[in-house]
């Protein structure tokens, strides 16, 4: 059984819930899985949320949309979403969506 692609984990005692990316590569063809995991995110009902795409190497438009709408759901809910990302991918999503997100860059 392969590993799942898109998990969420909780951390309860810190109140955060992780949604990690273990694909390299963000493409169209994983839209509706990744907009599940969001959803499953959200679901948590964590007041800190953070989707990690260390992994990630490239990603498509409409995923990065779907980074930008859990942040929306999360904001309007009082909730703080953060993405964990390698710098290549954090400088896509500066450019695109500028402070609307949250961005911690790590090597």
């Amino acid at each position: 059984m392969s590993p799942e692609r898109f998990p969420v984990s909780l951390d309860v005692e810190g109140q955060v819930a992780t949604l990690t990316a273990n694909e390299a590569h963000m493409e169209i063809p994983l839209a509706g899985e990744f907009e599940e995991a969001c959803t499953k995110l959200l679901d948590t009902g964590q007041p800190a949320m953070v989707i990690d795409f260390m992994q990630v190497r490239t990603i498509q438009s409409c995923l990065i949309g779907e980074v930008a709408k859990t942040k929306v759901i999360a904001h309007d809910a009082q909730r703080k979403l953060k993405l964990v990302t390698n710098p290549k991918i954090g400088e896509i999503f500066r450019m695109i969506l500028n402070d609307l997100v949250e961005i911690e860059i790590r090597d």
